[in-house]
């Protein structure tokens, strides 16, 4: 493209060539900006983009481990702050990390709308609700991400890692003795 440019351009080749090689210094000058601003391949990925995304949703607290048995619901409280000026839009809910492989899950896959308005620099708690699957191992220990996810699925902020043990039921299941049945009575 830039050599047929020059055959148009005419002149000698001590100046075709001062031309190519201001052409070519400013394509690689751009090309550095261009990563430096975080335009590489089309995307507009701004140095510090990455670092305001995770600003979006800070994990202030949240439990260091979950405990549970099968068929229950466990909550997990979350402290969270939206650590930049801009409030989120609407359609943001709570859900899998991406890293997460949901085959075989010890629980049901989380999906929370985030249903109040959230501000700038606003810090909320957030109860989330985890179903423990009925069929899920008694002493297992299962490790999971969380994030919030935009509207159209995409995640930002913190991620939020949680562990939850599998453990068996330690209420007593109630015992209904037919009618018809007698208690024994003790040998005297």
């Amino acid at each position: 493209m830039i050599s047929g440019f020059l055959e148009k351009l005419g002149g000698s080749d001590e100046h075709k060539n001062t031309i190519k090689d201001f052409i070519k210094s400013m394509k690689d000058n751009c090309e550095q900006r261009k990563n430096e601003w975080g335009f590489a391949n089309g995307h507009n990925r701004c140095k510090g983009g990455e670092k305001h995304k995770l600003k979006r949703a800070l994990i202030l607290s949240k439990p260091e481990l979950l405990e549970g048995y099968p068929g229950t619901v466990v909550l997990a409280e979350i402290e969270v702050k939206n650590d930049t000026h801009w409030g989120w839009k609407q359609g943001v809910f709570l859900g899998m990390d991406e890293g997460v492989d949901i085959e075989g899950m010890p629980i049901h896959v989380v999906h929370l709308p985030i249903e109040r308005e959230v501000k700038g620099q606003e810090t909320f708690k957030l109860t989330v609700p985890i179903t423990i699957v009925d069929h899920a191992l008694i002493g297992q220990e299962f490790e999971f991400k969380l994030c919030f996810r935009g509207p159209k699925g995409g995640m930002f902020g913190q991620p939020i890692p949680l562990k939850l043990r599998v453990s068996e039921s330690t209420v007593q299941q109630e015992v209904q003795v037919p009618a018809e049945v007698k208690p024994v009575e003790p040998l005297s």
